[in-house]
């Protein structure tokens, strides 16, 4: 039987979280490319195959005076980073300590973002090139790389040692943490 520990109760939290940002940044970043990307993209063709037409297109006119106000970036390049972070989130609330797993998803993710976005600019496959898209994609990433590296204040009391939550080390995406079976 496996012991439920704070460390235990910790990552299942960590993990639902993680988990929920991750969708519900896959999910804005759809949104706004539905919204307010050009309809020859060819996602707007599937939309008319599977008769959501209608529904995308009273999306687009509730939201259309909103796009004058945003910058190109916001509609441009923010919708790709915004699936590179929650891809990465799902995979790490997936995969939680099991490195190895989380590590190889997460840089495959990464390379077929990046390497995507190369692959448009020698125009092997097709698309716009913008270095804005590699910019905020590296942006991103860093701020999920370093917000997973703030580590929990060590306890100062000699009498009552705690084991604090195995935290990674910089080249990990997210925590791990000891199990104990009983």
């Amino acid at each position: 039987m496996i012991k439920e520990t704070d460390d235990m109760v910790y990552l299942s939290i960590k993990s639902k979280v993680s988990a929920s940002i991750g969708v519900i940044l896959i999910l804005i970043g759809s949104l706004i490319y539905v919204v307010w990307r050009e309809e020859t993209l060819l996602m707007f063709y599937w939309f008319r195959c599977l008769g959501l037409s209608p529904i995308v297109d009273i999306l687009r006119e509730q939201f259309a005076f909103v796009k004058a106000y945003l910058p190109v970036w916001t509609y441009c390049s923010l919708p790709n980073s915004l699936w590179l972070v929650g891809g990465i989130l799902l995979f790490a609330s997936i995969w939680g300590d099991v490195n190895k797993e989380r590590n190889i998803w997460c840089a495959s993710l990464i390379t077929i973002a990046v390497g995507s976005e190369i692959l448009q600019s020698i125009e092997l496959i097709p698309g716009t090139f913008d270095v804005n898209d590699l910019l905020l994609m590296g942006i991103m990433l860093m701020i999920v790389l370093l917000s997973n590296n703030i580590r929990p204040k060590e306890n100062s009391d000699e009498e009552n040692p705690q084991t604090p939550v195995n935290w990674i080390d910089p080249d990990d995406i997210t925590i791990s943490c000891n199990r104990e079976f009983g």
